[in-house]
């Protein structure tokens, strides 16, 4: 059927052609703009209405290769544009392989168009062999029937010959005698039918001699079976030409009872197919090389398991890293299960699935490789693939590795970055304006030099909040240095004022530049601030101090004197002068040295030795010769000075007379030996005076005490037996009496654990704190229990101590936290220990760098106030009556003695009502 309108594939065509010239000639510097717009072409009008529902697969297909086209046509341009015309021209490559595949697609449209047009009805593009088949049985089933019958029901055969859709022609005899061929069998094998019927196939048609056919139609009459041929090559010779034709055949024996007497010949001619995919093939081979010789990485997958046909060297070996023997015939997500965890394979599937292509720029991507994981940034590109019915058979991928010039990028970023951050960290104050003179970049010492922070794009030529000339003159902002610098493109470097908002004036040098493009053009301006006004301040003071010097140098009796690098004499006071009765040319000529004494002069010149080699600090001794001749002691001192390289550039030196002090050392020296006579005597009174002592605490043991027993005796006694016969008063009287000789008892008792405290041997051990601790609580069990009270012990560790001192000293100070609870609160003790450096304990005598056992004892008693803290540690100190009270006022006194025998710190802390908490602090080690 032909078309309503007329099909302009003419058009299509050049239009396709004519796009990738374009391009090709613009990416060659032809300079002349290619417009995209011009080659979107309707490729639907190219078909008929009523013919375009048998063609939509293969315009979509066409459709979907022009789209693909075009983007491939405009990322090349814009590559170019870009200046990469490395990768621009690797672009073309993928232009042309998408031009070629349109150009393919469109051709095999055409072709089946025009067969549709020729034969008038529609036929598919692929004529399947078992519809032949069955065709063949058909028409063959209805020959025999109709060959028995009379001779008008030959004719209705002949009418369904001559009307049927494929060629058809009945061969009777050994001879192949043409009996029936239809319209469509002679229009295939352009002949008349006068030409060919009743005729031997072979006269009718003598160029099919020496060709194959004649062998396949003489095994089928001969054998009686059938044979089907598949896109079979014939030569005909048509409109006077030889030509080879392909046909789609099936040669049926006809039967005239049990005997072969005939062959019905069905056929379709499929020429226009089998050129299409020899072309197609063609193309197929060509494209294959154009994919393995792309400078670009690109791989073919197949079917919807993504299998790898074919994959370029460059996609092997720069990104898969891979043989083509470990992919090829893979699936790519068998080889790299990688990018399941990628969003690539769910982008392969769409593609697969909907046709549509899918581009992608610097996309980063994991491969799994030999050599590991590595990351990869890749524009890339999956094209869909058509078969000729339409049908998508796979995906082309071109992939482009921009991975350098992404972590180029990346790198650019990070050190301008690290620039800008470096600018704004560096101590010298800096700044930037703009090609009009805004502020558009300034770092923190700007900032602090500046006192403000300027507004970028607003402040102008300087962030300072006033600017004037080192003689006080105003300086506008569009006067100042930077905006000369720019104005006359010149570097500058002055000095000037700058005010902060406070008022606070600031001596800078500042140091103005232009900034030029590659052109030559100025930019901007970039200015360096270096704020020395401490530096001028302490040049002045340096200045003045330099001139107080002087004059305090000529005005004190020291002499002070510099060597210079020669090691000679360079500089003296006017006391030397005074002193020595020279010259100043005198001295500067040797008679300095001449001075000192020649007993001295010897360890002089030594000492002066090793100062020179070395650089030590010279420091000697010795007489030095006054005007009047008298030699007098001088402390002589000199250290070295030196330059930036380390090397001595004279050396500053004073003399001090200190003769009357060397005589007066003398005098001491006399009076600390008499005075060390003294001290020997004092010392050995001091021991006798021990002596008395322990005879005296012996005494204070047995004498004291015999007394005091015996009135604890015989008082108890009188208590007891002749108690009912005492007055009230006497009752009083001996009650009294008993807690008295109590207390003279205990008092008698501390003074002696005191003593011991003192005077006893101090044989140090390692013990275990821990079971002095459960020791000292099982003696105060029964206190503690009857109060309702608790003793809370933590771990402590192992110490070198006096064991019964330590007993001794947790004794004390239990027995006073039992002492003064209060009175309806039940007690509370908490024990606890810690390792603590000297620095945190308050107390000058604790040494920083030492480590000490912090063990520290808390209750819940009545407390007291502060101001008595240290007072509670000297004997015989109470802060209650005897009466409120027990005790004698030695415990804690007998604690600190206990302390400072193990050289610890003790101290309390407390408020009243409080409670209390003494820390002792144990040097370790």
């Amino acid at each position: 059927m032909k078309n309503s309108k007329e099909v302009n594939f003419t058009d299509a065509l050049r239009l396709i052609r004519q796009l990738n010239d374009s391009v090709k000639d613009y990416i060659s510097g032809s300079n002349e703009a290619v417009d995209l717009s011009v080659y979107h072409i309707p490729f639907d009008v190219l078909v008929t209405d009523d013919a375009r529902d048998a063609h939509t697969p293969a315009l979509t297909a066409i459709a979907t290769s022009a789209d693909a086209l075009l983007r491939s046509a405009e990322r090349t341009i814009a590559l170019y544009n870009d200046g990469n015309k490395a990768e621009a021209n690797n672009s073309l490559e993928l232009v042309n392989l998408h031009t070629d595949n349109i150009l393919l697609r469109l051709q095999l449209l055409q072709n089946n168009l025009d067969k549709n047009d020729t034969n008038e009805v529609p036929q598919q593009s692929v004529v399947y062999h078992d519809a032949l088949t069955r065709g063949v049985e058909d028409i063959n089933a209805r020959y025999i029937e109709q060959s028995e019958t009379f001779d008008n029901e030959f004719v209705k055969l002949n009418n369904y010959f001559s009307q049927a859709p494929i060629g058809i022609c009945i061969l009777k005899g050994p001879d192949l005698i043409v009996e029936v061929a239809n319209p469509l069998y002679l229009q295939l094998i352009d002949k008349e039918a006068a030409d060919v019927l009743h005729k031997p196939l072979f006269s009718a048609l003598p160029e099919l001699e020496g060709q194959q056919i004649k062998n396949l139609l003489t095994e089928v009459y001969n054998s009686g079976k059938p044979y089907v041929g598949d896109e079979i090559g014939v030569y005909l010779t048509r409109n006077g030409k030889r030509e080879l034709c392909h046909f789609n055949f099936v040669y049926q024996p006809l039967y005239e009872g049990y005997t072969v007497n005939g062959i019905i010949v069905v056929c379709t001619e499929v020429t226009a197919i089998v050129k299409a995919k020899i072309e197609l093939t063609s193309r197929k081979k060509e494209f294959r090389n154009i994919v393995m010789q792309s400078p670009i990485a690109m791989t073919i997958l197949k079917g919807k398991d993504l299998i790898i046909d074919i994959a370029n060297e460059v996609m092997l070996n720069d990104l898969w890293r891979k043989d083509i023997s470990e992919v090829e015939g893979k699936s790519i997500l068998e080889v790299f299960p990688e990018l399941l965890e990628q969003d690539y394979a769910q982008l392969l599937r769409n593609v697969m699935e909907t046709g549509e292509a899918h581009r992608a720029l610097e996309s980063p991507a994991y491969v799994d490789s030999h050599d590991g994981r590595n990351l990869y940034y890749l524009d890339y590109e999956y094209s869909p693939l058509y078969e000729i019915d339409g049908s998508i058979s796979g995906i082309m991928c071109t992939v482009n590795d921009v991975t350098a010039r992404v972590k180029s990028r990346e790198g650019e970023k990070a050190a301008q970055k690290k620039l800008e951050n470096l600018i704004y960290n560096l101590p010298v104050a800096m700044y930037t304006i703009d090609a009009k003179g805004y502020i558009d970049l300034y770092n923190q010492a700007a900032e602090k030099l500046w006192g403000r922070k300027p507004e970028l794009g607003v402040d102008r030529w300087c962030g300072s909040y006033k600017l004037a000339a080192l003689d006080g003159t105003p300086v506008p902002h569009d006067s100042c240095p930077m905006a000369m610098a720019f104005k006359e493109a010149r570097s500058i470097q002055e000095e000037i004022y700058m005010f902060r908002t406070n008022g606070e004036r600031r001596h800078v040098i500042v140091h103005p530049q232009p900034l030029y493009d590659d052109s030559g053009a100025i930019i901007g301006a970039t200015k360096v601030m270096l704020d020395i006004t401490e530096s001028k301040e302490a040049d002045e003071a340096l200045h003045k101090s330099e001139e107080k010097f002087r004059l305090l140098a000529s005005s004190i009796p020291q002499f002070i004197w510099t060597f210079g690098p020669d090691k000679k004499l360079s500089y003296f006071n006017d006391s030397l002068l005074r002193y020595s009765g020279h010259t100043a040319e005198e001295l500067l000529n040797g008679a300095f040295a001449a001075m000192v004494h020649k007993d001295d002069l010897p360890k002089n010149r030594e000492m002066w030795k090793r100062s020179f080699e070395t650089g030590e600090e010279f420091n000697i001794e010795h007489r030095m010769r006054r005007h009047d001749g008298q030699y007098r002691w001088h402390l002589c001192k000199a250290t070295a000075q030196y330059n930036e390289q380390g090397e001595i550039t004279q050396w500053v030196g004073t003399s001090t007379d200190i003769h009357d002090q060397k005589e007066f050392q003398k005098t001491l020296e006399t009076v600390v030996e008499e005075r060390t006579n003294d001290l020997r005597r004092a010392n050995h009174e001091l021991e006798n005076m021990n002596k008395e002592l322990s005879s005296f605490a012996y005494i204070s043991s047995h004498d004291l005490q015999e007394p005091l027993r015996k009135i604890h005796t015989f008082g108890s006694i009188i208590m007891s037996n002749d108690y009912e016969n005492l007055s009230e008063s006497g009752k009083r009287n001996f009650s009294r009496m008993q807690l008295a000789a109590d207390r003279m008892t205990k008092l008698i008792q501390d003074l002696l654990t005191y003593s011991r405290s003192n005077a006893a041997e101090k044989t140090f051990e390692e013990t275990n704190l821990s079971l002095i601790l459960k020791e000292v609580a099982s003696d105060f069990a029964d206190s503690i229990n009857d109060k309702n009270g608790i003793l809370s012990i933590g771990p402590m560790p192992t110490l070198n101590v006096i064991p019964f001192q330590i007993r001794q000293l947790f004794n004390n100070l239990i027995s006073n936290a039992l002492k003064f609870s209060k009175e309806d609160v039940p007690p509370s003790i908490t024990i606890l220990s810690e390792t603590v450096t000297g620095s945190l304990i308050d107390n000058p005598n604790a040494q920083a760098d030492k480590n000490y056992l912090h063990v520290s004892v808390a209750d819940n008693g009545i407390g007291f106030s502060p101001q008595y803290a240290s007072r509670i540690f000297e004997v015989f100190q109470r802060l209650h009556g005897k009466t409120e009270y027990e005790g004698t006022g030695i415990g804690l006194a007998i604690c600190m003695k206990i302390a400072e025998n193990h050289k610890a710190i003790l101290n309390a802390s407390s408020q009243p009502g409080e409670g209390a908490v003494f820390n002792i602090y144990f040097p370790i080690n």
